[in-house]
Protein backbone atom coordinates (compact mmCIF):
# COMPACT_ATOMS: atom_id res chain seq x y z
CA UNK A 1 0.00 0.00 0.00
CA UNK A 2 1.33 3.33 -0.52
CA UNK A 3 0.72 6.23 1.75
CA UNK A 4 1.62 9.74 1.29
CA UNK A 5 3.07 12.32 4.06
CA UNK A 6 1.55 15.45 3.20
CA UNK A 7 4.07 17.72 5.17
CA UNK A 8 6.46 16.90 2.28
CA UNK A 9 6.37 15.73 -1.32
CA UNK A 10 7.28 11.98 -0.56
CA UNK A 11 5.64 8.63 -0.82
CA UNK A 12 6.58 5.70 1.09
CA UNK A 13 6.07 2.47 -0.65
CA UNK A 14 7.24 -0.84 1.30
CA UNK A 15 9.23 1.49 3.89
CA UNK A 16 10.96 3.82 1.29
CA UNK A 17 10.50 7.41 0.94
CA UNK A 18 10.12 8.47 -2.93
CA UNK A 19 8.96 10.94 -5.19
CA UNK A 20 5.65 11.15 -6.82
CA UNK A 21 7.51 10.64 -10.35
CA UNK A 22 9.72 7.54 -8.83
CA UNK A 23 6.83 5.91 -7.57
CA UNK A 24 4.69 6.45 -10.65
CA UNK A 25 7.34 5.00 -12.70
CA UNK A 26 7.80 2.19 -9.94
CA UNK A 27 4.24 1.52 -10.37
CA UNK A 28 4.28 1.47 -13.99
CA UNK A 29 6.99 -0.94 -14.39
CA UNK A 30 5.00 -3.65 -11.88
CA UNK A 31 1.91 -3.11 -14.46
CA UNK A 32 4.15 -3.35 -17.33
CA UNK A 33 5.44 -6.35 -15.51
CA UNK A 34 1.97 -8.13 -15.07
CA UNK A 35 0.92 -6.87 -18.52
CA UNK A 36 3.46 -9.27 -19.70
CA UNK A 37 2.78 -12.35 -17.68
CA UNK A 38 -0.82 -12.02 -18.63
CA UNK A 39 0.26 -12.25 -22.00
CA UNK A 40 2.59 -15.30 -21.50
CA UNK A 41 0.21 -16.82 -19.55
CA UNK A 42 -2.64 -16.43 -22.56
CA UNK A 43 -0.65 -17.96 -24.74
CA UNK A 44 0.61 -21.01 -23.31
CA UNK A 45 -0.80 -24.24 -24.60
CA UNK A 46 -3.20 -24.61 -21.57
CA UNK A 47 -3.40 -21.47 -20.09
CA UNK A 48 -4.16 -21.42 -16.62
CA UNK A 49 -7.49 -18.95 -15.96
CA UNK A 50 -7.17 -18.57 -12.32
CA UNK A 51 -3.57 -17.29 -12.51
CA UNK A 52 -4.71 -15.26 -15.58
CA UNK A 53 -7.35 -13.65 -12.92
CA UNK A 54 -4.88 -13.61 -9.94
CA UNK A 55 -2.89 -11.43 -12.33
CA UNK A 56 -5.42 -9.26 -13.43
CA UNK A 57 -6.55 -8.32 -9.95
CA UNK A 58 -3.34 -7.36 -9.58
CA UNK A 59 -2.89 -5.24 -12.49
CA UNK A 60 -5.93 -3.92 -11.77
CA UNK A 61 -5.05 -2.34 -8.28
CA UNK A 62 -1.79 -1.05 -9.22
CA UNK A 63 -4.04 1.29 -11.95
CA UNK A 64 -5.91 2.09 -9.40
CA UNK A 65 -2.58 3.19 -7.02
CA UNK A 66 -1.29 5.13 -9.94
CA UNK A 67 -4.76 6.64 -10.48
CA UNK A 68 -4.90 7.87 -6.73
CA UNK A 69 -1.54 8.79 -6.70
CA UNK A 70 -2.05 11.26 -9.67
CA UNK A 71 -5.40 12.77 -8.48
CA UNK A 72 -3.77 13.90 -5.24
Amino acid sequence: MVAYDEGAEDFYYGGYAMSLEEMIDELKTKHQALEAAIDEQIHRPHPDDIEIASLKKQKLRIKDEIATITNQ
